[in-house]
């Protein structure tokens, strides 16, 4: 509320907020697909199910990707004594990474592991920790 009454905001705090959006965009998607069965047979109208498991998944790949350039945009705004929090962003930077580039170029006739997508939940954390450790000076 500080932005609409004159204040300007941490230049951090944008970059970060697009990072949580794009990276919880990619997860609801993902989730989607876990639940593709079950929304079928309630009649759901779900991305999957629209446009297919292959393009929800690349477009999970591409949002993983940006919430990544989003994180990097942010990294200069780190204190360069907290050594924690830059960690933290490297490990969520990593998996970002990681998964963006596997979900962008898997082929679709590939298994989709759904249980392996539980690992992003370790991102969203790693960049909490990074958010406190920047807050606390560590």
């Amino acid at each position: 509320l500080g932005f609409f009454s004159g204040h300007r905001l941490h230049p951090i705090l944008p970059p970060i907020l697009w990072t949580a959006f794009l990276f919880y965009l990619s997860r609801e998607f993902l989730k989607d697909i876990e639940d593709f069965d079950a929304n079928r047979l309630s009649e759901r109208f779900t991305v999957p199910i629209v446009f297919g498991r292959a393009v929800t998944m690349k477009v999970a790949g591409f949002c993983l990707l940006a919430a990544a350039s989003c994180l990097l945009r942010a990294w200069r705004y780190i204190p360069p004594d907290s050594v924690i929090a830059m960690g933290f962003v490297v490990v969520a930077l990593g998996l970002f990474i990681t998964w963006g580039l596997w979900l962008l170029l898997r082929t679709p006739r590939q298994v989709v592991p759904y249980a392996k997508f539980k690992i992003l939940d370790l991102s969203s954390w790693s960049v909490i920790l990074a958010l406190l450790s920047m807050r606390a000076g560590i």
